[in-house]
């Protein structure tokens, strides 16, 4: 768990922290999850695949790369 963030979790690895958190929907971390993929990798990859809890318009319409979001469970 990261300090001070009881609601959250996280999963350590090489580069820091990637932190997941119990509140739904997963829209709002989809832009940022994919940003951090890109600092992580030095670029961006092609496509991006994603449950339908990060499905939304904006999300959909703003994604630096192509993205592939399921439509139900």
């Amino acid at each position: 768990m990261i300090p001070g963030r009881p609601a959250a979790r996280s999963l350590r690895n090489r580069t820091g922290y990637a932190e997941l958190d119990n509140v739904a929907p997963d829209a709002n971390w989809l832009l940022p999850m994919i940003q951090a993929v890109g600092e992580n990798l030095g670029e961006l990859p092609e496509l991006g695949l994603a449950d339908a809890g990060y499905r939304s318009e904006d999300n959909l319409r703003n994604a630096p790369i192509k993205v592939v979001v399921a439509l139900g469970r």
